[in-house]
């Protein structure tokens, strides 16, 4: 089965800005989750990956592109089926640490994720 990935003409630009500014929307969104981390740094592995499991995370992507003229990547996921959407949720949840917007951390961490609390 081939991998799925967005059409070229939304992949081009998931840029490192747009990846920033849907952070700085997830931060506001989970602020309540983040402070329960305490002094640990919210990395991919103890916090970002189980955002995309929740409906702030779509607040976040819709406010995201809305603020950049961005809406056909929003309208693109939520058409998606149950099974692809959640594909490419997670996939553009790890685009943050791939572009280095955020820390992988590491695999141990995932258990101190205040979801999983």
């Amino acid at each position: 089965m081939d991998q799925l990935k967005f059409p070229d003409y939304i992949e081009s630009r998931i840029s490192y800005g747009f990846l920033l500014t849907f952070k700085l929307k997830l931060d506001a969104i989970f602020n309540k989750e983040l402070e329960e981390l305490h002094d640990c740094v919210a990395t991919y592995c103890n916090f970002y990956q189980w955002c995309d499991l929740r409906e702030g995370w779509v607040k976040a992507l819709k406010a995201t592109c809305i603020a950049l003229d961005f809406e056909e990547l929003y309208i693109y996921i939520i058409n998606l089926n149950y099974l692809k959407r959640d594909i490419m949720q997670g996939y553009l949840t790890e685009l943050l640490y791939k572009l280095n917007v955020i820390q992988y951390g590491n695999e141990e961490e995932s258990m101190t994720c205040p979801f999983n609390q």
